[in-house]
């Protein structure tokens, strides 16, 4: 059943497209998704979740707290049999902690 549970967060947060969706425990999860090939953009993903999520805590006036991200860059082979990045995804579970 723990083994659903990161999947069925990652579903939630497709279905949402790319807002915030509150999973549990005060955690939430931004995903995002670009049909862009390379490392480096699943990283400009990461980076503009990581950003909606400040921007996310501060409309609660809090501040961005503990976080995961997962960065995933989906792969297909060309004619040549090399494989080439086609997806690249990523998403961050976080939390928004009260102000010090």
């Amino acid at each position: 059943m723990k083994r659903l549970l990161p999947i069925s967060m990652l579903a939630l947060a497709a279905l949402a497209g790319a807002g915030v969706v509150s999973t549990d425990k005060g955690s939430f999860l931004i995903s995002k998704k670009r049909p862009q090939a390379g490392v480096t953009a699943s990283t400009a993903l990461a980076d503009q979740a990581q950003a909606q999520a400040r921007d996310f805590c501060a409309k609660e006036h809090k501040v961005l707290g503990s976080t995961k991200v997962q960065q995933i860059v989906n792969y297909e082979k060309d004619e040549g049999g090399r494989e080439r990045p086609v997806v690249v995804e990523a998403s961050l579970e976080f939390k928004c902690l009260a102000k010090p």
